[in-house]
């Protein structure tokens, strides 16, 4: 058999390079039958299928494929574009999702996973998936096409920015049609058109509110409460003098900002530090409780929050010689306010320009903008600058509509904060599933040099994301390769707790449980085997043969008898010279198994009836048949007289 087989994968590769592609599937049709674990021939016959359109033979044979390897992302990512193809929309997202444990993050896996979604009516997924994909990237590069996209990838793009629109905007509209200052509202983060602004300068980033007139700087006679906050600033430095630390400190522009050109000179530069009482709406407690006298004053004051929270308030620390370059907010539903606390000497040395107008920082005199204008700050003294920063709501918007604001923010910070978390069946968050995935990444490139390094690594990836497949199945061969038999054990049982569908994981696990005596476990195995490849003779045969050995007669005659349906050689392989020998040696018993099973059939149902009682069911019969005619051979029931 395996030199036929090698014979035939030489003729196909000479018709492919041939040309000779019709006749070259004819050859890998003839080889998946005798090996239907040749996966060059399931990856050249899916190919051909898709090729002409036959997309449920591309999916098929996709399918055998993965019996073969179900860690492929690329085998799982490409069943999923043909199940698309055939709009079947349940059995394409099962797919993305399979490949995106496997390969989790990047692009196309997140839009893709996106796409099968939508079209299942899961809108909270796709809007995660699109948003993760798409987020920092123009439409017009979205739009793009080089013609080379594949096609369900192309049409996934073209809809995805309009259902994000859509999404966001139901969030805002879900108490309703916004009217007054709200009226209008929109998100900005993925949007299908510009907005029409008010003032060329003012571009909020996130969150626009249209009916708001617009307004850069903000005084005394628009916050009445600017004297009261300004008289608390001697308090404030007090406190600023013994309790601030730099090691309390972070830089404000994360590491992850580095990408966007305009931050790239300082993210993750301490040159432009923070240090948050609030960040986010959440509380540091242990920095919190250094700033009593500091939080006393902001108070009374109108704070965005959310539930009892501010949202931001911090101590912005600004080295000498920094500028922090022009760029826009968030939104002009608040405004930021900075209380300059530290000033440098020199006179002038700290500015703020607010769209058109430059002001001069003083300290402890208030400085109120709409940060969603164009801004920028500079220290050009010689000695450290420190503000006390927090955000208030846009003086314009009424307490009704500052509530449903906060209901509003909420619901978008709670999703957007949640999108990798939500990925339930990644069984961990988003990050830490990429994480592992580069851990482990580096494990298999020590596996080739360093052992004691790649096992530190798999261990490090399965700490991470204890579901990871591909390192739990080379946890287990290394555990058993070194010896260390019930570890390695412990981790093929979590493998196949995650691969219930692999059918090869579960035979070795069946063969394993076997061996080291706990049939039920052994039981499980085989059983999830069939279930996985059920047209697989060999999953029968030795399903059947744990069945009967531990007393099951009746299921072990029911697997032989469908066994031998898939391929009627199940019950006499071991007559064939070249089977392996314990497939030879299990292969005996379902001769004898259906033998018994067929003989108590037949004598219950023919004790009454003599002549039919006495004949014989031959491909059971252990002993030459009496023929009396050499020229009659029935091969399966036989009645001699």
């Amino acid at each position: 058999m395996a030199n036929l087989i090698q014979a035939l994968l030489q003729q196909a590769q000479t018709e492919q390079a041939q040309g000779a592609l019709d006749a070259a599937e004819a050859t890998h049709r003839r080889i998946v039958a005798h090996q239907p674990d040749a996966l060059r021939s399931w990856q050249f016959l899916s190919a051909r299928a898709a090729k002409r359109g036959d997309y449920a033979a591309a999916a098929h044979a996709i399918r055998q494929y993965l019996k073969v390897d179900d860690l492929s992302a690329e085998g799982w990512r490409s069943l999923g574009v043909m199940e698309m193809q055939r709009e079947q929309w349940d059995a394409a997202l099962q797919a993305f999702k399979e490949a995106f444990q496997l390969q989790p993050g990047g692009r196309a896996n997140l839009l893709y996973l996106g796409g099968a979604a939508q079209k299942t009516g899961d809108n909270r997924l796709a809007a995660d998936c699109f948003s993760t994909a798409l987020q920092g990237m123009p439409k017009a590069d979205i739009e793009a096409n080089d013609g080379k996209t594949e096609p369900v990838l192309q049409a996934i793009l073209a809809s995805a920015t309009g259902f994000l629109e859509g999404y966001l905007a139901d969030q805002v509209a879900e108490d309703g049609v916004p009217i007054g200052n709200l009226a209008g509202a929109r998100w900005r983060l993925h949007e299908t058109s510009m907005p029409e602004w008010n003032d060329p300068q003012q571009r909020p980033e996130r969150f626009f509110l249209p009916a708001i007139k617009p307004q850069a700087w903000f005084d005394g006679k628009d916050l009445p409460w600017v004297a009261d906050l300004e008289a608390a600033h001697a308090e404030i430095l007090a406190e600023v003098r013994d309790a601030l630390s730099f090691d309390d400190a972070a830089p404000y522009i994360g590491k992850h900002m580095a990408e966007a050109k305009e931050w790239q000179t300082l993210a993750d530069n301490e040159d432009w530090s923070a240090v948050h009482l609030y960040n986010g709406g959440v509380v540091s407690e242990t920095i919190l409780a250094k700033f009593p006298r500091t939080m006393a004053a902001l108070e009374k004051l109108p704070l965005c929050r959310t539930g009892d929270r501010p949202v931001e308030v911090f101590f912005s620390l600004l080295k000498p010689g920094t500028h922090i370059v022009p760029h826009h907010g968030t939104s002009n539903a608040r405004l930021t306010v900075h209380l300059p606390i530290i000033v440098p000497a020199e006179a002038k040395s700290c500015t703020l320009r607010a769209g058109a107008e430059t002001r001069i920082m003083e300290a402890g005199k208030l400085i109120a903008y709409d940060d969603s204008f164009n801004h920028e700050a500079r220290n050009d003294g010689k000695s450290l600058r420190v503000n006390l920063i927090f955000e208030i709501w846009n003086p314009a918007l009424t307490p009704d509509e500052q509530r449903s604001l906060t209901a509003i923010m909420d619901r978008y910070d709670q999703w957007f904060s949640g999108r990798g978390r939500r990925m339930d069946f990644l069984g961990v968050s988003l990050a830490d599933a990429m994480q592992a995935a580069r851990i482990f990444l580096q494990a298999e490139q020590a596996l080739r040099a360093n052992h004691a390094q790649a096992k530190a690594l798999i261990g490090q990836t399965l700490g991470l994301n204890p579901r990871h497949k591909k390192a739990l199945k080379v946890a287990a061969d290394m555990a058993f390769n070194a010896g260390e038999n019930e570890q390695g054990l412990e981790m093929l049982r979590r493998l196949g707790a995650q691969a219930e569908g692999h059918a090869s994981t579960q035979y070795r696990l069946g063969v394993i449980e076997e061996q080291i005596g706990t049939p039920e476990r052994a039981r499980a195995a085989y059983l999830r085997c069939v279930a996985a490849d059920p047209r697989n003779m060999l999953a029968y045969l030795y399903a059947g043969f744990c069945l009967e050995s531990q007393g099951d007669e009746e299921g072990a005659a029911q697997l032989y008898s469908l066994g031998a349906d898939v391929d009627a050689r199940l019950p006499q392989l071991h007559l064939a010279p070249d089977c392996e020998p314990e497939t030879a040696r299990r292969s005996k018993a379902p001769w004898a198994c259906l033998g018994r099973k067929m003989a108590a059939l037949h004598d219950r149902a023919t004790s009454n009836v003599p002549r039919i009682h006495e004949a014989l069911w031959v491909q059971y019969a252990d002993a030459p048949v009496p023929y009396r005619n050499a020229q009659q051979r029935p091969h399966e029931f036989y009645i001699p007289k």
